[in-house]
């Protein structure tokens, strides 16, 4: 059995990066819904729109990848290790400010009729059952 839900929840939090002098924006995925008894396993965001300039921490046990393919588009994503550093409720906060990005129309491929989106999913577990995708696909 899979739950899903909108990725609209992933909230953003300004910041400025004092060496290029271009605004840059903290990525969080926090906002949707984890019970007390799930626990979080993996993710993947689809992008468009933005640049990833930094993976600002990984989650102990999870590997974290960030990247665009030479265009608008890229893909953020990540992965426990094992079910041992799945994120529950008391840990799920490490995916607060996870990435550094910059909007495109701050770079050269400038192109205001492309805004930045995000899309894609979260695997939540539940102990004692299968996992399960949160998100957009």
């Amino acid at each position: 059995m899979r739950r899903l839900a909108s990725l609209s929840f992933v909230s953003v939090a300004v910041c400025v990066v004092a060496a290029s002098g271009r605004a840059a924006e903290l990525l969080s995925l926090q906002g949707f819904p984890l019970a007390a008894n799930e626990y979080v396993l993996a993710f993947k965001i689809d992008i468009f729109g933005v640049v990833p300039r930094a993976v600002c921490h990984i989650p102990y046990g999870w590997t974290v990848t960030a990247g665009v393919d030479g265009s608008p588009v890229g893909t953020f994503a990540g992965v426990a290790g094992h079910g041992l550093n799945a994120l529950n409720t008391t840990t799920v906060g490490q995916l607060k400010n996870l990435f550094l990005i910059e909007n495109v129309d701050r770079i050269e491929m400038a192109r205001p009729e492309h805004p930045a989106t995000f899309d894609g999913h979260i695997q939540i577990g539940t102990y004692g059952r299968m996992p399960r995708k949160c998100g957009g696909r």
